[in-house]
């Protein structure tokens, strides 16, 4: 870890400021450490802490890659966008989408590899959602590339993410139907059939209609 890694990840603005006047710092340097996420930058730090102030910073240097991915046994290939949209910091997001550089829909490289908006659409961060969308770049059908294949609507809906799920389906172009790989039969699940088994009836009545 460098020092600009530690003080980007406590979203210390004043000291990462005073590193970067130095203009001899690598503010794409990834650290190594076997023990601890290995592989990230400042930036993949800052945005997980939801550090406004320092992500701003390091895109201001204009040398810094946004889409740069982490290389961890279990988290692997995470970009900072990807990060910041599972915490829900969307001012974060919103500095990283300004950037028009975020490859939108980059899947992760875990056993999972989902994408920004899947991992958003689980949590419920309905603001991160609503930003991902108004783009019009995302891929709203995406499914993850784990066994299982799930779309966004599908981790919304067994979570029963109300108002994610009404954003999800007023751009009229998601499929409600698409059937994940999981299930007995091997036939695959709805996110209907997925918010029914969780008891979440007023997302089943979102999806009914």
């Amino acid at each position: 870890r460098t020092p600009l890694s530690l003080v980007a990840e406590k979203g210390y603005k004043t000291i990462v400021k005073l590193l970067l006047k130095t203009s001899k710092v690598d503010v794409n340097f990834k650290d190594n450490n076997k023990f601890s996420r290995p592989g990230r930058t400042p930036l993949s730090w800052a945005a997980e802490g939801g550090h406004k102030a320092v992500v701003k910073l390091l895109l201001k240097t204009s040398k810094v890659d946004v889409n740069s991915k982490d290389n961890k046994l279990h988290r692997t290939g995470r970009t900072p966008l990807s990060f910041a949209a599972e915490k829900g910091h969307k001012a974060v997001v919103k500095l990283l989408l300004k950037t028009s550089k975020v490859d939108i829909n980059s899947r992760d490289r875990s056993r999972y590899r989902q994408t920004p908006l899947s991992f958003t659409a689980e949590e419920g961060h309905e603001a991160v959602v609503k930003l991902l969308l108004k783009t019009s770049k995302v891929d709203i059908n995406l499914k993850d590339h784990s066994r299982y294949r799930r779309t966004p609507l599908s981790f919304a809906a067994e979570k029963g993410h109300k108002a994610v799920i009404k954003l999800l389906l007023k751009t009229s172009k998601v499929d409600v139907n698409l059937k994940d790989n999981n299930g007995s039969n091997g036939l695959g699940r709805t996110p209907l059939s997925l918010a029914a088994e969780k008891g979440h009836k007023v997302v089943i009545k979102l999806l009914l209609e």
